[in-house]
């Protein structure tokens, strides 16, 4: 009846799903050698770029510990700059 009716759509869609996958079974297995070979370059990629990234955040502490300080001038500043 109609389990049966079901459970053959679904045999018949999960031999179509694997006639597909085998079909792109090259397109899968690069996709995959990428992803490893990305995965693998992110490692280097944030070890690069740390040193210049701590410079970064130091002087952006830096100068927001100096806005802090003097925070009624800059204050000031921004309240008479012109309208973009």
């Amino acid at each position: 009846g109609d389990q049966s009716d079901q459970f053959g759509k679904a045999v018949s869609a999960l031999s179509e799903l694997v006639d597909g996958l085998e079909s792109r079974g090259q397109d899968i297995s690069d996709g995959l050698a990428y992803t490893n070979a990305a995965a693998g370059s992110i490692p280097d990629l944030l070890s690069q770029a740390r040193p210049p990234l701590q410079k970064v955040i130091r002087e952006t502490d830096r100068t927001a510990g100096i806005v802090v300080a003097d925070h009624e001038y800059f204050d000031n500043v921004l309240n008479t700059l012109p309208d973009a």
